[in-house]
């Protein structure tokens, strides 16, 4: 999370260091999934140019288990976010799912925008 929002290269770059492989993944909904160091930095680069005034905050606890972990996550902007074809306004919310590998590092990264549609109740 602290890779997020940092703004030079070398910063995301160290804080990769200590979570990130050269093999991991980060898949999400809007950009083609990005692999490795160079994947990681360059789309945390970008960021700010695809949701213009970004903040990032978790809003629960990591729930883990045997080697994943889920978290959801609040996204906030100046601009109004947008993907693919669906306005969330000025804020979304969203979850990640993430796989770690067996030096706790993360092997992968699962994105997902927008709160969880439930089915009526029966």
């Amino acid at each position: 999370m602290r890779a997020w929002g940092l703004t030079d290269e070398g910063g995301i770059r160290a804080e990769l260091a200590r979570c990130w492989t050269v093999d991991s993944t980060h898949v999400n909904s809007f950009t083609d999934a990005v692999v490795g160091f160079d994947g990681l930095t360059h789309l945390i680069l970008d960021f700010p140019g695809i949701v213009p005034g970004a903040a990032l905050r978790l809003t629960s606890v990591p729930d883990l288990h045997h080697d994943v972990a889920r978290f959801s996550w609040l996204l906030q902007s100046t601009a109004r976010v947008r993907i693919l074809g669906r306005d969330f306004g000025y804020s979304v919310e969203g979850l990640d799912f993430v796989e770690f590998d067996e030096r706790k590092h993360l092997r992968r990264v699962v994105v997902f925008f927008g709160p969880l549609v439930h089915l009526p109740r029966a």
